[in-house]
């Protein structure tokens, strides 16, 4: 069995022909397609959270918030201390008035 080569050059410029007069129905099934798909996962996702609502237990680790509290209270101390230090204006020209003196 031969197969010719016009005949399969033709065969696909009718497909592509119909292919590209079809297109923009195409894309509009694909975008239903794709809206139809979309809101069957998230409506599934939806159902599934709505079930499990909280499947792990909030656990609190009071040797941690102490040790963190702590710290927050001695850094707030150099932080307070850094504010009330008075520091020289470097970029602050400042003239003096012999007069003053």
């Amino acid at each position: 069995m031969k197969v010719e080569d016009k005949k399969v050059k033709e065969g696909l410029k009718k497909i592509l022909k119909r292919f590209w007069q079809n297109l923009i129905l195409l894309l509009v099934l694909l975008l239903v397609l794709d809206l139809v798909l979309g809101g069957f996962f998230s409506w599934k996702y939806y159902l599934k959270e709505k079930e499990i609502s909280n499947p792990f237990p909030l656990k609190i680790n009071q040797a941690l918030i102490e040790k963190f509290s702590s710290t927050w209270e001695e850094k707030e101390i150099i932080f307070k201390a850094a504010e009330d230090k008075q520091y020289p204006e470097l970029f602050r020209l400042t003239i003096v008035n012999e007069e003053e003196e």
